[in-house]
């Protein structure tokens, strides 16, 4: 029995803590890059909301096709009528005398009515218009979700790559320490041994101090990187997060010579399709004005029974003091004269596509302009990343050839601490140029319409 018990136990913790780690929203992941544009696309707070706008919009098509289907309603009242109109009627209808008049009432005390009317639009300009435009305002929505979705990509694009430029930085500071850490050991020793001074051993601790500084202030930019990174998902900031590739697995190489000479392909652009759609909407919504012109035919039936008396003896007494009537009938609205309002808002309508039309070609100039200073400060960025990264070779055989000078007695320290720190200014150039250089290229792609592929 105890056997059975403890297995029953064992089973029952398995599953807890299964049931456990199945709801821990805070484990690790780990995702690449288009994983992560992936998440944002889904939780980023101007995706959702953008995604909103699109369900909202299809929400909006189905109301207005529902204006085109059958509308019943049912109406049901009951009247009490507490202190009764009189009419007056001549009194010689009842054999009085001539001229005078008898109050009468034509109404009973209580009436009760109750009704079912069905109505069916069969022509009506309005309503054909205002499904296309609904229609057209959903594709609107989709296309700003298009727009959001290049932001969001381009936005997330950025700041994964900051995290890997900063992990790499980190990296080689701490190599950096690692080496000032052996000559500040190997100066004590010379100093000890009275081959240095002691203020060569100041020299290097200060230099060590300021690198430490250095590499816990990138420690702590390393995380405020992957804080930005997750802001830009959409992802809690208390989630934890590793990244599954490294600066090695991107290229600026695959930016080529085609791309540096690409005239801008604007309807590539998701800016451009939104403009264009905006100016359907406005001929539709010119188009529907003009339907009001047409006239409206509908169609209608009613079916219902009403009661009446003078107290309500019989009220549910519906076979006998309850009675039927029915009828059905066609409805023909024509508009004649409206004071010229449709005229006017014509007008407007026109006005409005104008000034869409002027948006448009402004927005082909401002991609055409784009796309050239994209191209030009990538090529920038790229021939200072080459610069830098030479310097940054340069910086590192400088700071090499002084360590070997100063352990061979030829050299001083002070030179060697002068190499190191050019080295470790070298190394932030290099670094915020690489960075500089992937921005230039993700900005070049969103440019020329390729960092989101529909």
């Amino acid at each position: 029995m105890k056997k059975y018990l403890f297995v029953a136990l064992l089973s029952c913790a398995s599953w807890v803590s299964y049931a456990q780690e199945e709801r821990n929203p805070e484990q690790a992941a780990t995702m690449s890059l288009q994983e992560c544009i992936e998440y944002a696309w889904e939780q980023n707070a101007a995706m959702r909301k953008a995604q909103y706008d699109v369900q909202k919009a299809t929400a909006q098509v189905r109301e207005t096709v529902g204006v085109g289907l059958p509308q019943i309603n049912g109406q049901a009242q009951f009247i009490d009528n507490i202190n009764v109109q009189r009419s007056f009627v001549p009194a010689e209808f009842f054999g009085g005398e001539p001229g005078t008049f008898v109050p009468v009432t034509f109404q009973p005390k209580y009436n009760s009515n109750a009704s079912i009317t069905a109505t069916q639009l069969i022509f009506n300009g309005s309503y054909f218009v205002g499904l296309q435009a609904s229609r057209a305002y959903k594709e609107f929505s989709v296309r700003q979700l298009a727009v959001k979705k290049v932001e969001v990509a381009q936005q997330v694009s950025k700041a994964y790559l900051n995290v890997l430029i900063n992990e790499e930085r980190l990296g080689l500071l701490q190599a950096n320490l690692q080496r000032l850490d052996s000559l500040l050991i190997q100066t004590k020793a010379l100093n000890e041994a009275g081959f240095a001074e002691e203020i060569d051993v100041f020299r290097v601790e200060v230099a060590r101090n300021n690198l430490r500084a250095e590499y816990e202030k990138v420690s702590r930019l390393v995380n405020l990187s992957y804080v930005l990174l997750k802001f830009q998902m959409g992802m809690p900031l208390e989630q934890d997060l590793k990244l599954s590739q490294t600066l090695a697995d991107f290229q600026l190489s695959v930016v080529t010579q085609e791309m540096l000479q690409a005239e801008a392909a604007v309807e590539n652009r998701p800016e451009y399709k939104l403009t264009e759609q905006a100016i359907q909407l406005q001929e539709l919504n010119k188009k529907n004005v003009l339907s009001g012109y047409l006239p409206t035919l509908s169609a209608f039936a009613t079916i219902g029974a009403n009661f009446a008396g003078q107290n309500l003896d019989g009220y549910t007494d519906f076979e006998n003091r309850w009675f039927e009537y029915s009828l059905v009938g066609l409805r023909l609205d024509v508009p004649i004269f409206d004071g010229l309002q449709k005229k006017y808002k014509t007008q407007q309508n026109k006005i409005e596509i104008a000034k869409l039309e002027e948006d448009k070609r402004q927005l082909t100039q401002a991609i055409q302009m784009e796309v050239m200073q994209a191209q030009i400060n990538f090529q920038n960025a790229i021939s200072s990343l080459e610069a830098q990264k030479r310097n940054l070779e340069l910086a590192k055989e400088v700071a090499r050839i002084a360590a070997i000078k100063y352990q061979e007695g030829v050299g001083s320290n002070l030179e060697v601490i002068d190499a190191e720190t050019a080295f470790k200014e070298a190394e932030t150039n290099y670094y915020n140029a690489l960075y500089e250089a992937w921005s230039a290229k993700i900005d070049l792609d969103k440019a020329l319409g390729t960092l989101v592929q529909e």
